[in-house]
């Protein structure tokens, strides 16, 4: 089995656990509500109208007892109860009505959406959230290649280590402002059996800013639409993409980007897709103007709301990258495909987010693997 069809089981497999796991769910809500509707019948309130007949009604219930009833119908969650939440968690959890909600006069916190937290407006205007994680990427090829005059194959492997940071501030409750950067190494070995390089580079990487905007709350029968853009800037050690075994932390070149994400709730699973564009600016190399190709992005995937705090969630990342241009040239051939599965669970304690997850590549152009954790604050 290829990398593809293996991380296409990957992800067939996990959509479908997801879907089991939602089954079971519904059924056990079933069942309690069936027990709880059992239970009532058995046990009628105060309030429940008493069933009559022509040859007996049932004496009037005393006003002190209705009194009771209807205190302990309307009573108000305290801080013991395990749905209710504080004003403090409240605000640290929610942001608008996309995020959070109320149901049958208790305060309750949804929070299957934080696992899109980077790229949906989930903060209350003036609120700050900061993320600081590790992640590992491994990406190795092998290709054919000509040593003095025999044809042999070259091994070229691609290592880094990444610490991402990043932030997001809430500006209103539609409008989210963002940006990103890291610091890492990467080093890049070259093998085919007469010779043997590496190289390595460390340091900061592009930094990127730009904005999250509602544009339309989910409905009942409509999904919610976000709209992003941004830009990144050359900050980083750029690698020479005339070189194959040359290392960097950067594009080495300014990009733009646009897109959009919409985003359906099927309690408790979340729904979401979208596409977008990304613009690659043409730069300088030793002399050569190089222009390494835009990118046309999609994305689609679901989360799954295991409980309160835990939410699994798997992704299908995708983009075409148009042909590589040198001086103007085309070079034909250049152009392909960057397709991964992505595979997180969203854990949120005591304020904080913790997401450890995995992303496995798909075709050849993809890592083969990206593995890590981000903590949010």
């Amino acid at each position: 089995m290829d990398r593809a069809s293996r991380s296409f089981f990957v992800f067939v497999s996990w959509t479908l656990a997801s879907f089991l796991a939602l089954e079971f769910d519904v059924r056990a809500q079933s069942d309690q509500e069936s027990t709880r509707r059992d239970f009532a019948q058995q046990n009628p309130s105060p309030l429940s109208p008493a069933k009559s007949s022509d040859s007996e009604i049932s004496p009037p219930q005393p006003i002190e007892n209705l009194e009771a009833a209807e205190k302990a119908e309307v009573a108000e969650p305290t801080k013991d109860d395990p749905d209710y939440t504080t004003d403090e968690e409240y605000k640290a959890l929610g942001a608008d009505k996309v995020a959070r909600k109320q149901e049958y006069g208790e305060r309750t916190t949804d929070n299957t959406r934080a696992f899109l937290r980077t790229q949906t407006p989930l903060l209350l205007p003036k609120q700050w959230q900061f993320d600081t994680g590790v992640s590992y990427t491994i990406l190795e090829a092998d290709l054919p290649t000509i040593s003095g005059t025999t044809l042999t194959e070259a091994n070229v492997a691609f290592r880094s280590l990444d610490t991402p940071f990043g932030f997001r501030y809430g500006v209103t409750e539609r409008l989210q402002w963002f940006g990103s950067s890291a610091i890492g190494w990467q080093s890049t070995e070259y093998a085919d059996g007469f010779t043997y390089s590496t190289t390595d580079k460390a340091g900061i990487g592009d930094v990127l800013t730009g904005f999250n905007y509602l544009v339309r709350q989910e409905t009942s029968c409509l999904p919610s639409i976000i709209t992003s853009v941004d830009i990144s800037a050359p900050t980083g050690n750029a690698r020479d993409p005339r070189l194959l075994v040359d290392s960097g932390t950067g594009l080495g070149a300014w990009t733009a980007s646009s897109r959009f994400l919409m985003v359906k709730s099927l309690d408790p699973v979340v729904a979401f897709w979208g596409a977008g564009y990304r613009c690659v600016l043409e730069d300088t190399y030793l002399g050569d103007r190089i222009d390494i190709g835009d990118q046309v992005q999609y994305t689609f995937g679901i989360g799954f709301g295991v409980s309160d705090k835990v939410t699994l969630s798997s992704a299908l990342i995708g983009s075409y990258i148009t042909d590589l241009k040198v001086n103007s040239t085309t070079l034909d051939g250049t152009a392909g495909d960057i397709i991964a599965v992505r595979l997180a669970s969203t854990i949120l304690q005591s304020k904080r987010i913790i997401e450890p997850f995995a992303t496995l590549g798909v075709t050849e152009r993809a890592p083969n693997a990206t593995f890590g954790i981000v903590w949010t604050r």
